[in-house]
């Protein structure tokens, strides 16, 4: 449910400031429960999902990346300790 206060703090200009702060207060003393809107519920279910997506795809390259500089670590050991080896 949308109120005409919010409409109205929608608007960029600074005569409508006044109607942001009433909101920002209303909500501050509970009297009014964005969270509890369809509209918010919707996007936050949404903003769930984007964020999982994200997060996941994040830790699949992570783990890729890790896995490429283990080999190439293991890689850069081996012939370090060959080199070593050679020349006792």
């Amino acid at each position: 449910m949308i109120h005409w206060y919010d409409l109205l703090g929608c608007i960029p200009m600074p005569g409508f400031r006044l109607h942001r702060i009433i909101r920002v207060r209303l909500q501050a003393m509970g009297l009014i429960h964005p969270d509890k809107w369809p509209f918010v519920q919707w996007l936050m279910r949404y903003y769930e999902i984007f964020v999982e997506e994200v997060s996941g795809r994040v830790v699949v390259n992570v783990i890729k990346e890790a896995k490429t500089e283990i080999w190439q670590g293991l890689l850069h050991t081996e012939s370090i300790v060959d080199k070593s080896g050679d020349s006792a």
